[in-house]
């Protein structure tokens, strides 16, 4: 009986076909209100997948499109992980898609029970350096930030309230997993994030292409720790950041140039801060 069993789990081709309720349920998560009520999200795309079983996130379900391409897809992801929770299923490639709004799938995907932690959980993630995205409107800017800071041994991103969510299925695709492998915060209020940075001594670094200077300042001694903040491309910071102590940066840039892209100005000033060793 156990033979058959991980023979099953072991060849897509056998799984179940998903029924027309399931299929319907989890295309609602296509939408924020979906994904809100439901506490769950969708991750598609082996790697994705692989970083979300990994991570031993809840998952509900495991879905391969009943295709050559899904169906090894699907063997990849079982190749590299072993999965343990959650049923899984085949759906029609039509209905797949359904589900699924990746223009050129790789026909896996997963349903996970994930929702980012809220402010009230902040204090207890013990981290000195921290990314706070502010008014991002860009989902794949967010899920690259988030994808960069994990890379570069940041401790924890926090997003604000006025920014895009984190559950978006882009941002979940941009950040290639990440999002799974470091503390993120979200609806963080600015206000008590930089009451908390005075308080516990941490200097909150900027970005603006204006008034910033582009040397990375001397720490002072016995610095808790320091968050930057990267602010929307054309919405810019919010006017609350001007009311705290922040000390502000820019990147130096060519004549004619007008600004980096958010993601890309804010690893090169994650990078900086990380080396610069505050």
């Amino acid at each position: 009986m156990l033979r058959k069993m991980m023979s099953r789990i072991a060849d897509p081709s056998i799984w179940p076909v998903a029924s027309k309720r399931r299929t319907a349920a989890w295309a609602k998560l296509r939408t924020k209100k979906g994904r809100n009520t439901s506490g769950q999200l969708i991750v598609e795309g082996v790697r994705q997948v692989c970083e979300a079983l990994i991570s031993e996130c809840p998952v509900e379900a495991l879905l391969a499109a009943d295709s050559p391409e899904g169906l090894a897809s699907a063997r990849r992801v079982l190749a590299q992980v072993e999965h343990r929770s959650g049923e899984m299923f085949r759906l029609a490639t039509r209905e797949f898609l359904r589900v699924c709004d990746t223009v050129h799938s790789a026909g896996v995907a997963a349903i996970i029970n994930w929702q980012p932690a809220g402010w009230e959980s902040f204090p207890s993630i013990r981290a000195r350096h921290l990314l706070f995205c502010d008014r991002l409107a860009d989902p794949g800017n967010l899920g690259t930030l988030v994808r960069t800071a994990a890379g570069l041994g940041m401790q924890a991103v926090l997003v604000g309230s006025n920014a895009v969510e984190l559950t978006n299925p882009k941002t979940i695709r941009a950040s290639a997993g990440a999002i799974f492998r470091i503390p993120v915060i979200a609806d963080v209020p600015i206000e008590p994030f930089i009451a908390w940075c005075e308080a516990h001594r941490y200097i909150v670094y900027a970005a603006d292409l204006t008034r910033g200077r582009s040397a990375i300042p001397q720490p002072p001694a016995g610095l808790g720790g320091w968050a930057l903040v990267i602010g929307g491309e054309t919405s810019g910071l919010d006017a609350a950041w001007s009311k705290g102590k922040v000390q502000w940066l820019r990147i130096p840039m060519q004549r004619g140039v007008e600004s980096f892209n958010a993601a890309v100005a804010g690893a090169i000033l994650m990078d900086r801060l990380c080396q610069s060793g505050a």
